[in-house]
């Protein structure tokens, strides 16, 4: 199973937690289940079919570039990094 690293900003999501763990072979797999733990989490990570561009995604410390199709092994550590804004 992955473990998910759920973000502060989102871990009222979670009921509090700091990370999740989930299985899935894909990553709309893993966000199709880690919705399961955290209702309403896909909604702010999926816009329109794809990865919200306010999120990044890494599967074992590599940002993702395939999207929700990126396979993700069963033993994975998944970081959401949301876009830090200010100027």
């Amino acid at each position: 199973m992955a473990i998910v690293i759920i973000p502060t900003m989102l871990r009222k999501k979670c009921t509090g937690e700091q990370q999740v763990e989930v299985s899935g072979e894909t990553l709309r797999l893993i966000i199709n289940e880690l919705e399961n733990h955290c209702p309403g989490i896909s909604l702010i990570l999926i816009h329109e079919s794809l990865i919200n561009p306010s999120i990044q995604i890494a599967i074992n410390g590599i940002a993702t570039t395939t999207g929700l199709s990126t396979k993700v092994p069963k033993d994975a550590e998944i970081n959401i990094i949301p876009a830090i804004a200010g100027g």
